[in-house]
């Protein structure tokens, strides 16, 4: 649960409600005394306005990736060009990209690309999709573009670590922030360019009796009956989806729906 705490709320397991946090695991151990069994059988309920959680289960969605990583899309990718006379050239810098009124990408770069039914010679040239190929080298010479990588530091313990957030010095965050990319991932390069950010209470923490707070605040604008809904990552789960659902049971509500 630990782990799941800090991914998901970047909060300690001490002070947050598991019920508030994942209802589904304390649903699961409630109904069957066993976390895994439940989450395996399932505990039988489904949340207010969830339509696509309903059809997956009714026909047992999962989840899948390709076989030997996301790596092998431009390995094919290269194996496809290749024989049809495209030359693919490493290490291309790019000076620009951007995308025109008609939907068509404008990418600039410093390299002829020849072959296939037209040569688009330096300068400018219009592609429908820019693919998006993370890492180094792969397929024998085709090489990505640097990806941005996201660090986050602190959550729960920031002020333990860093002191006051406020007074806290940017390039302490980004000595930590490589530090772990070194340290993890095996990223000894400096990046290329950094940005920090502090962002203080940014993910609302369920600690110990949110769920009866937020009972209590339905049940008083119930009573009430005053327009008025609770939406958004403070009431009934913090990521962008749980967001979605919230606001489209409310408006199912007040469209009678």
């Amino acid at each position: 649960v630990d782990s799941l705490c800090r991914g998901v709320f970047a909060g300690d397991c001490r002070e947050l409600s598991v019920r508030s946090c994942f209802p589904a695991l304390f649903h699961a151990e409630r109904r069957w005394r066993s976390v895994l069994l439940g989450l395996a059988l399932g505990t039988g309920e489904s949340r207010e306005g969830d339509t696509e959680g309903t059809r997956a289960r009714a026909e047992r969605w999962s989840q899948w990736s390709l076989r030997r990583g996301m790596e092998s899309l431009p390995e094919a990718l290269a194996a496809f060009l290749r024989p049809r006379g495209i030359e693919l050239r490493c290490h291309a810098p790019l000076r620009s990209l951007r995308r025109r009124h008609d939907g068509r990408w404008q990418v600039r770069t410093r390299i002829a690309l020849r072959g296939g039914p037209r040569a688009f010679t330096g300068g400018l040239f219009p592609v429908m999709g820019v693919p998006n190929f993370g890492g180094n080298a792969v397929g024998g010479g085709l090489t990505g573009l640097p990806l941005p990588l996201q660090v986050m530091l602190g959550g729960a313990w920031f002020t333990r670590a860093f002191g006051d957030p406020a007074a806290t010095a940017p390039a302490t965050l980004l000595q930590r922030a490589q530090a772990a990319a070194r340290e993890q991932l095996g990223l000894a390069a400096a990046p290329a360019r950094a940005i920090v950010r502090v962002q203080q209470a940014c993910i609302p923490q369920y600690t110990l009796g949110h769920w009866q707070r937020t009972e209590r605040i339905s049940r008083f604008l119930a009573e009430q009956r005053l327009p008025l809904s609770l939406v958004g990552a403070s009431y009934a789960g913090v990521s962008v989806n749980d967001c979605i659902a919230s606001a489209k049971a409310a408006v199912g509500r007040l469209l009678g729906g």
